[in-house]
């Protein structure tokens, strides 16, 4: 990446902002000397950086004294989020990058689910049923003898 944030192209970047579950810490979690973090991390925001309009939740490894956490995206949109730094000819300058919202949570079994569903395969919403008071059984006939036409 270049140093000078006025030449640096948006499309060769993958940002992204983690939301960290109350009682940890970035430090603890976010230990990327740790091998096996950094290479999770690496290899998530690659797959992020190909598929960046799909949600999907992988394990993170972490200390198991820790607990058992999954990274996941939390929406499959970008926000566009500020951001200072030097650019050319030792000037400041403020741009906005496209940054994913990222999430660690308890982890919940899942390998690696897939939360993109196509619109044609989401499921439409059903309006709730009107229960109808129960009919009471009658025998109801009409016939063209009943009207002889002077009523």
């Amino acid at each position: 990446m270049s140093s000078e944030i006025d030449t640096v192209d948006s499309d060769d970047l993958v940002i992204g902002l983690v939301q960290i579950p109350p009682g940890k810490s970035s430090k603890e979690l976010l230990d990327t000397s740790n091998p096996l973090v950094l290479k999770f991390l690496k290899k998530f925001f690659k797959r992020l950086g190909k598929n960046p309009g799909r949600s999907f939740s992988k394990p993170f490894p972490t200390n198991p004294e820790l607990g058992t956490f999954s990274f996941s995206t939390k929406d499959s949109t970008s926000v566009p989020i500020p951001f200072i730094g030097k650019g050319s000819g030792g000037r400041w300058f403020l741009r906005h990058f496209p940054t994913q919202r990222l999430t660690l949570q308890q982890y919940d079994s899942t390998l690696d689910t897939e939360l993109f569903i196509p619109m044609e395969e989401q499921p439409t919403q059903i309006e709730p049923i009107i229960p109808r008071e129960p009919t009471s059984p009658q025998l109801i006939t009409s016939s063209d003898e009943e009207y002889d036409g002077t009523h």
